[in-house]
């Protein structure tokens, strides 16, 4: 026990040092509540719930709440840890070279950051990630990682797995940008995310107009003056948050 209190003293001390604003660590007892949310990571799928806490619980795990507004990751501060996100909700931001930041995902609970990071060799970070509420996070560092793999095949392959996600991920991102404007950055976006509902129509599920203005790196007057030329083209049909594709005409437009 006193092991594990000296363990975290040092990660608290680790903290201040490198001016990361949090709450506090998360003390054992507070932890069983997260245990659900753990096993639904892709990390785990198909693990043994006893593997499951023995990973988590291990003494080289780090379990931190950080408040709102706190800057998790930024370009020369990160950690070599696969972060586990139990609750709150996080923001991945790429800089701009000229001023501001584009937004290229929001990560929820039982999501995961900074796979990439764990054995890469690099000095600097792909992304600045920020706290957009109180959140609690449990990091697990390479070396834990690595035994992880050491005694379960299938953890290996959920990691890879994870990985080769997001690299799609990217790619998808990375299809927006070079769309060209504003205007073919959102046709992109509906054509790649939209999905065949159960009637058979093709359509973008729920979302926020803020999120997607930022999403795209676009202002929301611009957003909604686009959207609307489509729907006045016939194009897409907007009905509340979703938005309906209207057959091939659209297709034919933007592909």
């Amino acid at each position: 026990m006193r092991k594990n209190i000296v363990y975290d003293m040092l990660i608290l001390y680790q903290m201040i040092q490198n001016e990361v604003i949090f709450l506090e660590l998360i003390i054992e007892k507070d932890r069983k509540r997260y245990y659900k949310t753990i096993e639904n990571v892709f990390l785990f799928k198909d693990a043994e719930r006893s593997f499951i806490l023995d990973a988590v619980n291990d003494e080289r795990s780090e379990w931190l709440r950080f408040k709102k507004g706190s800057e998790l990751y930024c370009y020369h501060d990160f950690k070599n840890s696969l972060g586990i996100i139990l609750k709150g909700r996080i923001s991945v931001n790429k800089n701009r070279h000229d001023e501001g930041s584009v937004l290229i995902n929001y990560l929820k609970s039982s999501d995961a950051f900074g796979g990439a990071a764990v054995f890469s060799k690099a000095e600097v970070y792909i992304a600045s990630l920020k706290a957009e509420s109180d959140c609690e996070i449990l990091f697990m560092p390479r070396e834990l990682l690595c035994d992880l793999f050491k005694k379960s095949n299938a953890v290996m392959m959920n990691y890879i797995a994870y990985l080769s996600d997001s690299l799609v991920f990217l790619n998808k991102r990375l299809d927006l940008f070079t769309s060209g404007g504003a205007e073919e950055r959102v046709a992109e976006y509906i054509r790649i995310n939209s999905i065949t509902d159960e009637n058979g129509c093709s359509v973008l599920p729920d979302f926020s107009f803020s999120r997607l203005a930022d999403y795209l790196a676009i202002g929301r007057a611009s957003l909604y003056r686009i959207l609307n030329d489509f729907e006045k083209q016939g194009l897409i049909k907007k009905e509340g948050k979703k938005i309906y594709i209207k057959g091939e005409k659209y297709y034919e437009k933007n592909i």
